[in-house]
């Protein structure tokens, strides 16, 4: 409720915006979370804000183990669309969600393997395949591929859960 009042201002506070999403996060709630990323898609101003909120919010919550369905299929539109740092906070809620869609992992593996594609569109698809844990980005640590592609490997990496990250860094930086 508290999000909803503060984006329907005229000119929302985009502190305020990124403080409620963040409580909105730590409450965990699906429909919650949902309903901030539906709002957040629709590229407002206050967007970058209430993602970065979200993700702080979900990752300091303890409600991190429930299931999030319609907040994994909210994230999951989002991942597709968005760049740079509204990305990177998307990646971060999705992680934070266990978010590991397959058909989005699929066309991720193919943009980042595509040399004809973007930089920026190859380096975002390898945050997404990130998801799947940093076993999913190893391969893009190798130095025959750009260096912002190994960096965005090694984001990804170290965002994954578990010792799978620390096999991944010992392996690749030997």
């Amino acid at each position: 409720r508290w999000f909803q009042a503060a984006v329907s201002q005229p000119q929302p506070n985009k502190t305020f915006v990124g403080q409620t999403a963040s409580l909105s996060g730590n409450r965990g709630s699906d429909s919650d979370v949902a309903a901030i990323l539906d709002a957040a898609g629709k590229n407002s101003p206050w967007q970058q804000d209430a993602l970065q909120g979200l993700a702080e919010g979900l990752n300091a919550s303890q409600a991190k183990a429930q299931a999030h369905p319609l907040a994994v299929a909210a994230v999951t539109r989002l991942l597709g669309s968005l760049r740079g740092e509204s990305g990177e906070a998307a990646l971060r809620i999705a992680s934070a969600l266990n978010a590991n869609p397959k058909t989005l992992m699929t066309t991720a593996a193919a943009t980042a393997d595509n040399n004809s594609a973007s930089s920026a569109d190859r380096v975002h698809a390898v945050g997404i395949l990130g998801l799947g844990g940093a076993g999913a980005v190893a391969k893009y640590l190798a130095p025959q591929y750009p260096s912002d592609l190994r960096l965005a490997a090694a984001r990804a990496a170290a965002r994954a859960k578990g010792d799978d990250a620390v096999k991944v860094f010992v392996q690749n930086f030997r």
